[in-house]
């Protein structure tokens, strides 16, 4: 016996049919009438009374006057006694809303096949030279083609430029930069997709650059924008984080690029802070 059979079972003779009237379920009537419907209110026992042995009534959940009218009939302690066993029954057959938000949902990388080859001739060799590992993470709005980002060999020419600004900007001959890009997704539908925590684990990246406000709105938290974001560092997975603007964004908002100019600055700076 499932609960609302349970339920149901505990209620009386005068609470089922206030619950079979009030849901407007199709309903037999006996022909010879109980003594335990001796109690009901005379305009309850008289609308029983009329009813047909063949099926009556209407769709589950239609409202109506007719519901009121029932309702006021009935004496308060008995309407109180159904209206607390019918929603105890509803709340047992719902989720726990908060049940559903701890759900975790998976996100995966489709990492762009290309590797960065430093602008600078440096000495990898030399103790002075630092390899810095950065990722750059971008998720897209529909209204942001992923081109804007990378293709799937290659970076966009904007993320080409992006990535020579960020080498251009590093003082001195102290990186050598390692960059790599990945399309955040919910879904690995392709055999270039890894989960995301397995990708950090083989890339090792010193800084994570997450671009865009979907792509911090599914790793930083849902109420999270880039603009709240941005110009500090953040910590994800053992990795030092900063947030800058989707490419797209750029693209179509260019004065936002000197916001986008501090983000380099940023990551330049935890680099150097890095090296001690």
């Amino acid at each position: 016996m499932n609960q609302f059979e349970q339920t149901y079972s505990s209620l009386s003779d005068d609470e089922r049919l206030y619950y079979l009237q009030l849901m407007q379920v199709p309903v037999w009537v006996r022909r010879e009438v109980s003594n335990a419907s001796d109690n009901l209110p005379v305009e309850i026992m008289e609308n029983a009374a009329s009813l047909p042995v063949e099926h009556t009534g209407t769709c589950f959940g239609q409202e109506s006057a007719e519901k009121t009218a029932v309702q006021d009939s009935l004496p308060q302690n008995e309407s109180e006694s159904v209206e607390k066993n019918l929603e105890r029954n509803q709340k047992s057959d719902q989720p726990s809303s908060q049940a559903a938000q701890s759900i975790p949902v998976n996100q995966f990388l489709k990492l762009v096949s290309w590797s960065s080859n430093a602008t600078k001739a440096l000495d990898s060799s030399s103790p002075t030279v630092a390899r810095k590992k950065v990722l750059f993470i971008c998720r897209h709005q529909k209204d942001q083609p992923a081109q804007s980002f990378a293709g799937a060999n290659s970076p966009s020419q904007f993320m080409r430029d992006y990535l020579a600004a960020v080498e251009l900007l590093t003082p001195g001959d102290n990186f050598d930069l390692e960059s790599s890009l990945a399309h955040l997704t919910e879904a690995g539908l392709s055999q270039a997709c890894r989960p995301l925590s397995e990708s950090l684990t083989e890339l090792k990246p010193d800084i994570i650059v997450l671009l865009g406000d979907e792509s911090v709105r599914h790793l930083l938290g849902s109420d999270l924008t880039v603009a709240e974001s941005r110009t500090r560092c953040h910590s994800y997975q053992g990795c030092q984080l900063i947030v800058s603007y989707h490419p797209f964004t750029l693209i179509e908002n260019p004065q936002l690029k000197k916001l986008a100019l501090e983000d380099i600055r940023l990551l330049i700076s935890l680099m150097s802070a890095q090296l001690g």
